[in-house]
């Protein structure tokens, strides 16, 4: 069985992403908090999601500027978005 108790990790794709991922098991997660500074504006906004991969999902943003809540949720892939890449032929 694959545990973490906390797992912390930085992002980088079009900004900094901060995530943080408490009672983490191997598909799915207590509680995911993350905090971004992305290079480019956005329109404010709230969203609220309830669905298959979370229980309950926050993301409030503002400008630059984004964080979010998840409950119960799906973990983060965190190799994702690295700058080598490369899409299958």
């Amino acid at each position: 069985m694959n545990f973490k108790l906390i797992d912390f990790h930085i992002r980088e794709d079009f900004g900094k992403e901060y995530c943080l991922a408490i009672l983490q098991f191997k598909e799915r997660s207590l509680l995911q908090l993350s905090f971004s500074w992305n290079d480019y504006p956005s329109a404010p906004s709230v969203i609220l999601y309830m669905g298959l991969n979370s229980l309950i999902d926050v993301m409030i943003s503002f400008w630059k500027m984004e964080f979010c809540i998840e409950i119960l949720n799906r973990n983060w892939v965190k190799d994702t978005f690295t700058t080598d890449f490369e899409f299958p032929d």
